[in-house]
């Protein structure tokens, strides 16, 4: 599996490679009132259309080329985690995920995250972060950081402003 891996991170570093020369030949052009005019036409994509297409699709990667996780090592699924935030990033795409979220929880994510339809911007970045905030739905599981936001919000009474004297206005 290991030379598969090699090969597959190889590939992925090629098209990291291509889509980097790409970017750098568009930098060196001057802006112009064209371009702010394709970022706000851009924009109005992003916030009114639905996207067609996964990152497969924009990356030239076909889903079932990645190994699912119970074939992999921990350091096989951390190097092909690499090489995604790698890809990511130069597509434009940011994400995170808390530290001590295991490996074999974070990989079936990136390749899920793959496989929903994005918008691939010229401006801006798009970030994931996986977690809808929401505990029990969170894939983190027991690792989901959220939870010591709930916890704290189910003690606090709703009524109650601290920090001030009940007579005060808190702002």
């Amino acid at each position: 599996m290991q030379k598969y891996v090699n090969q597959l991170l190889q590939d992925i570093k090629q098209i990291t490679l291509q889509r980097e020369k790409t970017l750098q030949k568009e930098s060196k052009k001057e802006e112009s009132k064209e371009d702010f005019m394709d970022y706000l036409k851009e924009v109005d994509q992003y916030v009114s259309e639905i996207p067609k297409h996964n990152m497969y699709y924009h990356f030239n990667i076909e889903k079932i080329v990645f190994p699912p996780a119970e074939k992999l090592t921990d350091l096989q699924m951390a190097s092909l985690i690499d090489a995604l935030k790698d890809i990511w990033a130069v597509h434009r795409f940011a994400c995170d995920y808390p530290a001590e979220v295991p490996i074999r929880i974070i990989y079936p994510l990136f390749l899920e995250t793959m496989d929903e339809p994005v918008f691939l911007h010229t401006y801006g970045v798009s970030h994931l972060d996986f977690c809808s905030s929401y505990p029990p739905d969170c894939p983190y599981k027991e690792y989901c950081t959220c939870q010591e936001i709930w916890d704290e919000l189910e003690d606090d009474d709703p009524m109650e402003v601290k920090g001030t004297d009940k007579d005060e206005l808190p702002f």
